[in-house]
């Protein structure tokens, strides 16, 4: 089954086109703390700060040094984390995209002095490693600038692997039912297709397509999974 995600500008919240009902358009961050022996850190604090909205999160790690952070909005966010006689450890921007989760593993060093480590993007990559999906975002310019045919969204999907336009053969068999369809994913009829907005079921029941087509200009991500979705 194929699906697709979407968040949407500020003023208007969140569009997402995913693989069923109950999953959420947004983004996780989760990870562990530990010192420089690897040993896990159970005092240790994590903030997440979004540097657009200015909203926080702190939460304490548990007795293993996890943490976790669900349901993020989509964007850019510092992270910091803290813990008695440690140095405080900063990450001044990780970018977050819809449908994604950033694992994180903190170092603390012992702190002899007031210090603070900063970690920029360059020195932790942003690895997913809790997902086996396969699905591309697509960003906000790519959305705008690139051409499509009656500024229709749904043609982004397109540039994800596996994803084919329908054939002319396929697209006016069956009359109406097929009008509103947009593409076929990795050989599956594009009746398998699902798409959701704001979490809830979008398709059409007459044709089996999107029920609500957006303009372009108010897409932020656009994201199509194409294979081994989630299960919820």
């Amino acid at each position: 089954m194929a699906s697709g995600v979407f968040s949407r500008t500020i003023l208007l919240c969140l569009l997402a086109l995913i693989a069923a009902p109950a999953q959420q358009p947004l983004g996780m961050i989760e990870g562990i703390v530990k010192d420089g022996t690897g040993l896990a850190i159970a005092t240790a604090k994590v903030k997440v700060r979004h540097l657009t909205t200015g909203q926080e999160q702190e939460q304490a790690v548990t007795a293993d040094g996890l943490f976790r952070f669900p349901a993020l909005a989509v964007g850019a966010y510092s992270v910091e984390a803290e813990a008695p006689a440690f140095a405080k450890w900063t990450r001044p921007s990780l970018s977050l995209s819809v449908d994604q989760t950033v694992h994180l593993e903190i170092r603390m060093e012992v702190a002899a002095h007031t210090e603070v480590v900063t970690v920029s993007s360059e020195d932790a990559a942003e690895v997913q490693t809790t997902s086996v999906a396969l699905g591309n975002v697509v960003p906000q310019r790519q959305a705008v600038e690139l051409p499509l045919n009656g500024r229709n969204f749904a043609q982004l999907g397109l540039l994800q692997l596996g994803v084919v336009p329908l054939t002319s053969g396929v697209a006016t068999h069956g009359g109406v039912r097929r009008s509103g369809q947009a593409y076929s994913v990795n050989g599956q009829r594009p009746e398998s297709n699902n798409y959701l907005i704001d979490g809830a079921r979008m398709v059409n029941r007459v044709d089996g397509g999107f029920a609500i087509r957006m303009p372009v200009d108010a897409i932020e991500e656009f994201k199509i999974l194409t294979h081994t979705a989630a299960a919820e």
